[in-house]
């Protein structure tokens, strides 16, 4: 049998590292596109900055917005997730109106409040109902809902740990007919007009009828990290994954340009090359 010439393994390398670089880059791309969701957070207070922390766990792009901004940001760029961490300070301007045109052109959003009167139109957006105000109340899950478990398993109690605002949030009724969802509730089981979360829009939307600093900080199953940050990163991973984005990678990927990828994607390449030519 012939040996080859030293050109034609040239020539055979190139093209079997070309085709391997190829695939490499298709890996890198996947996992960047995964991790790329673009997150849209209003956090306009000195406090516990609960959505922030969930949003930066998570390896998100989030753009914290504050009350003079919100608005524009949100009409100005395309959000994967918009969540309204809203204990105190409204955004100004038309934010209603603007996120109810967001939501009912397929955006993903999480809500907290304090101010009925904000919501006179868009809590129906939300597929529920204010059935009434409180201070501070504890939540429970209901019917063992996943929101509680994935990716972090979450206390099927959270307690209050500090009452910091003076209105803290509503009780809910839930527009069923919609096919909105509770996945947590003020009662220890599933009790009429006093759903906490819940999940509308076919699994786009989640109001909360609570406000996170209330229950911060408190690592009460030992975890490692806050019961309530945990339940605030399993809602934005519900909605993201359940409505087709990318998973929520924890794992880091370096933010690079084109010739990083470039560069990842081609030792990829020659990794696998030299992987087939150590077996063959």
């Amino acid at each position: 049998m012939t040996d080859k010439s030293d050109g034609e393994i040239r020539k055979m390398t190139m093209k079997i590292c070309g085709r391997y670089t190829w695939l490499g880059l298709l890996f890198v791309l996947a996992f960047s596109n995964a991790q790329a969701q673009e997150v849209l957070v209003y956090d306009t207070t000195d406090e516990d900055h609960v959505a922030q922390t969930a949003c930066t766990n998570l390896g998100y792009t989030c753009t914290v917005a504050n009350s003079t901004d919100f608005d524009a940001l949100l009409n100005g760029a395309a959000w994967d997730l918009v969540i309204m961490d809203l204990p105190s300070t409204d955004p100004d301007g038309p934010w209603q109106t603007s996120l109810t045109t967001y939501i009912d052109g397929g955006g993903l959003a999480i809500q907290t409040g304090w101010d009925s009167g904000d919501f006179s139109t868009l809590a129906a957006v939300f597929e529920v109902s204010i059935s009434g105000s409180h201070d501070a109340v504890q939540f429970y899950q209901w019917d063992g809902h996943p929101l509680f478990s994935s990716p972090n398993t979450v206390p099927a109690n959270v307690t209050v740990v500090d009452d910091v605002w003076g209105t803290n949030g509503f009780f809910f009724t839930i527009d069923a007919m919609g096919g909105a969802v509770a996945a947590a509730g003020f009662t220890a089981s599933p009790t009429a007009d006093q759903a906490a979360s819940v999940i509308g829009n076919g699994g786009r939307t989640i109001f909360n009828g609570f406000l996170f600093d209330d229950f911060y900080p408190a690592d009460n199953d030992l975890s490692g990290k806050d019961d309530i940050v945990e339940y605030v990163e399993n809602q934005m991973v519900l909605l993201i994954d359940g409505a087709g984005g990318g998973p929520a990678v924890t794992i880091p990927v370096p933010a690079t340009g084109p010739i990083g990828l470039l560069l990842m994607a081609l030792m990829l390449g020659l990794m696998a090359y030299f992987r087939i030519q150590r077996k063959s």
